[in-house]
């Protein structure tokens, strides 16, 4: 039987699952490059479940996924006869299922909201240049490949691993059974003619997620900032809460490792300015932190550590705005266009309207480059944000009815947060709602929120 929390090959999976806690086979359909693959097998191999790993081919994801959640994208996961998309909705469904499952998402306030708050860091603020540092140095030097960067010409040899490293692993994504020679030429093919050659999509999305010459210094050093303070967080303790992981955790293992901690470029940056994020990445990717964690405990008395305030303050100052524009953006374009359906994912557009800078689900930006000075840029709106904001928003309520309102108000006022406590107004006129791996403007929810707030 294989080890605890680890991937079984596809020949043993059958015999050791079913002598495994729970009867229904478990598979994680996934990508070794993927930002939310690496975030969920992570997750998985700290819980008590054992699981085969399948590289989504082309074939699996047009014959096998897009049938069963209506999405292209991984990790998407098969409990039994069921398979979920979105990496939050499938760390809720392991936990609910799955017989003894570790909870990972704390139930007290200060806790919960610090948990919610990082997943929004994590899963969509960090994308951002975590995407960027793969791309923008992945190119082959040539202007037909160019995107925006922040030069450094003493580093030709790593930016030549990185560009090799790269092409391999989307070579393996499209021949996982080829030799490592065939993929790297395989995908060098793909990123020379598919993603990096011209004015390709890669580039459309970098520009709508709002990295561009003006922006590109700004976003390296959110990401180094961000990095800084963790580092420092990890000198003194292992994980965001405690001596066991958590949501944020999670969270942020999916920008700092399949981005940051594997690809050469970024990689050397982590090894030499950030090492003990480096060494969390490692050890709570390969491991699921291993026995250590298994007998932590976060923090007592819904404790959050002084170290982890100012990454709380970093969402509030440089993310939260964009939330907040993101609503406004999205109640005006659901009045106008009435829309059913909405644009689903966060790398890049799924409707012309988000594309900049005259897509009417596109919204303007500030980011600081250093403490005195800040550009600014448009972006796409992400309805996806609001279903986060939505789950953030159950919290404050649920926290708010229990009679905590005093302590939530004191702990998000030591982070720069009040502006919290209106989210529920903020979010009244553009509520949403997921069906697989589809959004939905939720416009029964809409009705009774704007009539709460006339």
């Amino acid at each position: 039987q294989a080890a605890r929390g680890k991937a079984l090959s596809s020949s043993s999976s059958s015999s050791s699952s079913s002598s495994s806690s729970s009867s229904k086979k478990v598979i994680l359909y996934q990508w070794p490059l993927s930002y939310f693959s690496g975030k969920i097998r992570a997750f998985l191999r700290y819980q008590p479940v054992e699981f085969e790993q399948v590289v989504a081919t082309p074939r699996i994801l047009r014959e096998v996924l897009l049938p069963a959640t209506k999405s292209h994208t991984v990790p998407q996961l098969r409990i039994g006869s069921t398979v979920i998309h979105d990496s939050t909705s499938i760390m809720e469904e392991v936990v609910r299922t799955v017989p003894n499952a570790t909870i990972v998402e704390p139930q007290t306030t200060r806790q919960r909201i610090t948990c919610q708050i990082l997943e929004l860091m994590g899963d969509e603020w960090l994308l951002v240049p975590a995407f960027h540092f793969r791309w923008a140095y992945s190119g082959n030097g040539t202007l037909s490949q160019k995107m925006p960067m922040v030069e450094n010409n003493s580093e030709t040899n790593l930016l030549r691993e990185h560009r090799k490293f790269n092409c391999a692993q989307w070579g393996h994504f499209l021949k996982p059974t080829s030799t490592e020679k065939e993929k790297e030429t395989i995908g060098t093919f793909m990123i020379d003619n598919l993603m990096l050659n011209g004015y390709t999509s890669i580039k459309r999305c970098m520009r709508d997620l709002g990295v561009t010459d003006v922006t590109v210094h700004a976003w390296e050093s959110s990401c180094r900032n961000f990095l800084s303070k963790f580092d420092e967080h990890l000198t003194l303790i292992p994980y965001v809460l405690g001596s066991k992981p958590s949501t944020a955790d999670f969270s942020l293992l999916g920008p700092i490792y399949a981005h940051l901690s594997r690809d050469p470029y970024p990689k050397h940056m982590m090894r030499k300015n950030y090492p003990n994020a480096f060494n969390w990445a490692k050890r709570l990717h390969d491991d699921g932190g291993g026995k250590p964690a298994l007998r932590g405990r976060w923090m007592w008395n819904d404790s959050v550590p002084s170290t982890v305030l100012p990454l709380l303050r970093i969402f509030f100052k440089e993310m939260f705005p964009v939330l907040k524009r993101t609503c406004q953006v999205l109640t005006e374009y659901i009045k106008e266009e009435k829309p059913i359906k909405l644009p689903c994912g966060s790398f890049g557009p799924g409707s012309i309207d988000q594309e900049v800078p005259y897509g009417p689900l596109t919204c303007e930006f500030e980011l600081p480059v250093d403490e005195d000075n800040v550009v600014k840029g448009r972006r796409m709106v992400i309805p996806y944000h609001v279903w986060l904001l939505q789950r953030l928003e159950e919290t404050v309520i649920k926290m708010t009815k229990s009679g905590e309102r005093k302590k939530m108000r004191g702990f998000l006022s030591s982070i720069d947060g009040l502006e919290l406590l209106d989210l529920s107004k903020v979010l009244s006129g553009c509520r949403v709602k997921k069906i697989k791996g589809e959004l939905f403007v939720d416009y029964d929810g809409i009705s009774s929120r704007r009539n709460k707030y006339k």
